[in-house]
């Protein structure tokens, strides 16, 4: 067997896969920011405080062809949405942990209404007998 010299040594397969659809377009992240933001009405003002940058940061951030990472995950923070979604389809939202006990709360609280509902005529029933209690212990003071 031959051993290869550095300049015969092949190129890596990695290098050599085909570029997925969606990278092969690539977008620039800035306009896509800019237009989440609209979209969710955050002014320019809001994510400059957000993201603790200045207004002419923010500009630039409109701008920007590509993000750091602690600059990507801080800015989908900002804005409360998963940039990664925009940008690669295979990537799946995550189930959100607090979503069971949202809906749980939610059916407490449409019960909770519903009990409100019935107690509504008793309460005007109570306004009732407090004046009725309110006459008799001036009766009683009387005698």
């Amino acid at each position: 067997m031959a051993f290869l010299t550095p300049k015969e040594e092949p190129k890596k397969q990695v290098w050599q896969k085909p570029v997925p659809s969606h990278a092969s377009k690539p977008a620039m992240i800035g306009p896509v920011i800019k237009r989440m933001a609209e979209e969710k009405n955050i002014l320019p003002s809001e994510l400059e405080r957000r993201l603790g940058m200045s207004d002419r940061n923010i500009y630039r951030l409109f701008r920007a062809k590509t993000l750091s990472m602690k600059q990507f995950f801080a800015v989908s923070e900002a804005l409360e949405e998963n940039l990664l979604l925009h940008f690669d389809p295979n990537v799946k939202p995550l189930p959100n942990p607090l979503q069971a006990e949202l809906d749980e709360l939610k059916a407490e609280n449409e019960t909770l209404k519903a009990q409100l509902k019935e107690l509504s005529p008793l309460a005007s029933e109570n306004i009732v007998l407090k004046g009725q209690l309110d006459v008799l212990k001036e009766v009683m003071k009387g005698k």
